[in-house]
């Protein structure tokens, strides 16, 4: 009896309600998945609210302590700025792959050959794209959803509603994820980037030792097979970094929300 009193208590407290619809709403708003623009904006709403519906029963009826609508303006938007935070460190580590594609795409010289990115609502290179989709074919066999969701529902124990606030901890964290993410980049794009140098400076010897032999015309077909081979065989070596960059993330997350 207690327990079901307790439950419409919970279901009746809006502030409640609109700050756990914040933090989840931050989360679907940049979580890639979630945030495509290829889901129609309803559908996104009405994920946010089934989320926060399966999550308000686990949440304390005590947490949210609001006196005035200032007061609760402001802890909606702290925690919204936790949902942000939370999907802005997993779209790091998926932005590595696509910065690494597009580095590339630059030496291939296929860069000026643009897709539509439904994630970022935007022009991506067809490499960055490729990286971005079986990251996410990954992402979503490791059940990484679920963890994130898992993250999310554990993270208002540690952080309840209407409680958090922004610290140096968290822009160091943050900072830390932009640096992963470009480093992410560096490690999957140097071997490509690297070979296709080395394949232009023996193209550049041979110019200039053999100036009958027109290497300007085979030059480009050259760098592209080169580069795509070397793009399939470091696919393995893609993932694994890709796999690493994850791990990193989640303990970033769980050290950003205290679990």
């Amino acid at each position: 009896m207690n327990d079901t009193m307790q439950l419409l208590h919970t279901i009746t407290n809006l502030p409640l309600i609109a700050l756990v619809l914040a933090r989840v709403t931050g989360l679907v708003i940049f979580v890639p998945f979630f945030s495509s623009t290829s889901i129609p904006v309803k559908v996104r709403i009405m994920l946010s609210l089934a989320i926060t519906i399966v999550i308000l029963p686990f949440v304390s009826v005590s947490a949210a302590s609001v006196n005035n609508m200032g007061g609760l303006v402001v802890m909606i938007f702290s925690e919204l700025m936790i949902g942000l935070a939370i999907g802005f460190v997993i779209t790091a580590v998926f932005a590595g792959l696509q910065l690494a594609g597009l580095m590339i795409g630059q030496q291939l010289g296929i860069a000026l050959a643009r897709v539509f990115d439904p994630l970022f609502n935007e022009q991506s290179s067809v490499l960055g794209q490729f990286y971005f989709w079986l990251a996410m074919i990954i992402f979503l066999l490791i059940n990484g959803h679920i963890i994130l969701l898992k993250a999310m529902i554990n993270s208002f124990h540690t952080l309840a509603p209407g409680q958090f606030v922004a610290n140096k901890d968290l822009i160091s964290n943050l900072a830390d994820m932009l640096q992963l993410s470009f480093a992410m980049a560096f490690q999957i794009s140097a071997p490509v980037i690297v070979a296709i140098l080395l394949a232009t400076l023996a193209m550049g010897f041979i110019t200039r030792t053999v100036p009958q032999f027109n290497i300007l015309s085979v030059g480009f077909s050259i760098r592209a097979i080169m580069g795509f081979v070397l793009v399939v065989i470091c696919l393995i070596p893609a993932i694994q970094i890709f796999l690493t960059g994850l791990d990193k993330g989640f303990d970033m997350l769980y050290r950003i929300l205290g679990l």
